[in-house]
């Protein structure tokens, strides 16, 4: 048997052997293109691989990252400048409300007037610097990291850049 396979594959193909391979090769083709291409789309099934693959997110838009960082500065001024309640600190983690809530940040001494935001800066898609001043000659900075929580954007650490 591998003597005639020998001699069938030294000797020249003939003008149809060739267009009988070309054929076979266009029609596998053919079929294997009907095969994994649907020229549809078909609606999504919801099977175990689809739902551990997580949605992917719009971008935040600045406004939006801006917005959260005012509100959250509103009541966390309040709370660490003047005992407000760390309740009324809004926009933030939960983790980072029971750190606050743990240890509550403290004020040196040049830091005891009216604090007031001079500037926010949108450093990163979801970072923002904010330029504060509380009465003195030197403003301060605070980095804020936000993170989406529960459908909405809130600050999940502050620092300070002292």
């Amino acid at each position: 048997m591998t003597h005639r396979l020998a001699s069938l594959r030294d000797r020249p193909a003939s003008v149809g052997e060739c267009r009988t391979a070309v054929l076979a090769v266009l029609l596998s083709a053919v079929a294997l293109l009907g095969v994994t291409h649907s020229p549809s789309p078909r609606p999504a099934q919801p099977h175990a691989a689809a739902s551990a693959a997580p949605a992917p997110r719009p971008r935040v838009t600045a406004g939006a990252a801006l917005s959260a960082a005012r509100d959250f500065l509103s009541g966390y001024l309040a709370y660490a400048y003047r005992g407000a309640p760390a309740g009324k600190v809004s926009d933030t983690t939960h983790a980072l409300m029971t750190s606050l809530t743990d240890h509550p940040p403290r004020m040196t001494p040049m830091h005891e007037g009216v604090p007031r935001v001079i500037e926010l800066h949108l450093t990163g898609q979801l970072a923002v610097t904010a330029v504060l001043n509380d009465g003195g000659i030197i403003n301060y900075t605070l980095a804020l990291l936000l993170t989406r929580a529960d459908g909405r954007l809130a600050v999940a650490r502050v620092e300070s850049e002292e």
